[in-house]
């Protein structure tokens, strides 16, 4: 009796589907797991700290410590309860406001996700499928790579070049490029030649100039070559000087199931357009523009890297986590059709990330505030047991991970 009032209750749930399992996805997933019923579809079979990932291309044993099977090690229903379903898939297509069609990857060898698809019906869609951090490979690559087997092997392969090679050009002077030169300099000491080639006039120029300027001091104390407003390409001169050139410029946003039904719903670049409320548009929020007459998919929200918003706030971590804190609780509150609670995004921008120069030094940006941590490699890795003892539900797993969320809450 008991069992079949249970079932009876969680099929009366409106179905929420979650693409993309990573920070957004499981944060979201926590914060909404008892108010619908949930599928959850990510193309992988492991979870990866991707704020870890600079130390993969130069650490052996890195990856596999920051990363955890979802078949092996999480136990989906046990953390997050019987409401949830796990499903391991490339979402192929959005057919309409209610259906997607996915392919199911598990076992697939990277590049061969295979051709048969379901489908699968929605009440609520939630799409927080992130970026890809291709390096010198073409993102389509890392993107259709599928186990940690392989996602294992695509790092090694850096690391064999990193080792052989007596000098590194690292291109792009963001955060990933400055540590994976500060990886360099702890595993190295010294030993290669180091440059570091940026299209721009500073280095980690999104956090400001005090961090900047914190940035180019250090990398000079420690001998690192750097070529300011050199935009890199194979014929370029640099590239007869470095034994070994990697690419850190940025990451790729991937979103072809929009294309075949809602390709107006996104920019160039791959961004799912989204208004203040988070559910995705066909009106570009930067400028305004619409391709046809407006359209708001009241019921399909998107948030993360995979999105672009009105503030077009930075892509990192504590970025995907407020956002999913916002859908959460937008997807609540229409259960019950009551949007005058929404919470939107906001208008302003508070910054808040720390980018590591090597173990001695980095700089921590929260809001107008920048400073030197000596600490930052180390402190970086504080961040990891939160999310780890949550997902295997070990003892201390639901406290760390209410702190970890305080943090982005107050």
């Amino acid at each position: 009796m008991g069992c079949s009032s249970s079932n009876q209750a969680r099929s009366s749930l409106p179905h929420l589907v979650i693409v993309g399992f990573q920070y957004g996805g499981y944060n979201l997933l926590h914060q909404v797991k008892d108010k619908f019923r949930v599928t959850v579809i990510d193309k992988k079979d492991f979870f990866e700290y991707v704020t870890g990932a600079p130390a993969n291309i130069h650490q052996k044993g890195n990856f596999e410590r920051i990363s955890e099977s979802y078949h092996n090690s999480l136990n989906i229903k046990k953390v997050f309860g019987s409401n949830v379903k796990f499903e391991q898939g490339l979402v192929t297509e959005l057919v309409d406001t209610h259906n997607l069609r996915y392919t199911p990857t598990a076992g697939r060898k990277a590049g061969h996700p295979g051709s048969s698809t379901k489908k699968l019906r929605f009440d609520y869609l939630a799409i927080c499928t992130g970026s890809v951090w291709s390096v010198n490979h073409p993102a389509e690559d890392v993107f259709n790579i599928f186990t940690s087997e392989d996602k294992s092997e695509f790092y090694a392969k850096y690391r064999d070049e990193i080792d052989r090679a007596k000098s590194v050009l690292i291109v792009g002077g963001g955060p990933t490029g400055l540590e994976c030169a500060g990886e360099i300099l702890i595993k190295y000491k010294g030993e290669k030649k180091l440059g570091i080639a940026t299209n721009s006039s500073k280095l980690i120029e999104a956090y400001g100039d005090k961090a900047s300027e914190m940035a180019r001091e250090h990398f000079e104390s420690k001998n690192v070559n750097l070529y300011f407003n050199t935009r890199y390409n194979p014929s370029h001169e640099l590239a007869q000087e470095y034994d070994y050139v990697l690419n850190c410029v940025g990451t790729k946003v991937l979103t072809p199931f929009m294309d075949k039904k809602f390709s107006s719903f996104k920019g160039d670049r791959g961004h799912i357009f989204i208004n203040e409320y988070y559910q995705v548009t066909n009106t570009d929020p930067l400028t305004g523009r619409t391709s046809g007459s407006e359209e708001v998919l009241d019921n399909v929200f998107a948030f993360g890297d995979c999105s672009i918003s009105k503030l077009n706030e930075p892509k990192n971590v504590p970025a995907a986590v407020t956002g999913a804190l916002m859908v959460a609780n937008n997807l609540i509150k229409s259960i019950d059709g009551d949007t005058k609670d929404f919470k939107t995004v906001p208008e302003q921008n508070f910054f808040i990330s720390g980018v590591y120069f090597d173990d001695t030094a980095g700089a921590f940006v929260m809001g107008p505030d920048t400073n030197m941590n000596p600490n930052l490699y180390e402190d970086k890795k504080g961040y990891e047991p939160p999310v780890f003892t949550f997902l295997r539900d070990e003892p201390e797993g639901q406290k760390n991970y209410d702190g970890y969320i305080a943090m982005f809450t107050g």
